[in-house]
């Protein structure tokens, strides 16, 4: 339980992806590594809106 301002109301806080969570981005994947400004590597994969991107030291290919 969190207390907001007034005492006497109490809220509780919610989890964007807990266990319980109906909507959990099960489909989505992104991997990078980043050294300073330079993408040495980065993968993104979202198949639910049928989205890729692939980056190898900051040269990028992505279907959107």
């Amino acid at each position: 339980m969190v207390i907001f301002g007034n005492h006497k109301k109490l809220k509780q806080m919610k989890f964007r992806n807990s266990w319980k969570a109906a909507t959990k981005q099960w489909d989505k994947l992104m991997i990078r590594l980043r050294i300073s400004s330079l993408d040495v590597f980065a993968l993104e994969i979202d198949l639910s809106r049928d989205f890729y991107l692939i980056t190898i030291l900051n040269l990028t290919l992505k279907n959107r």
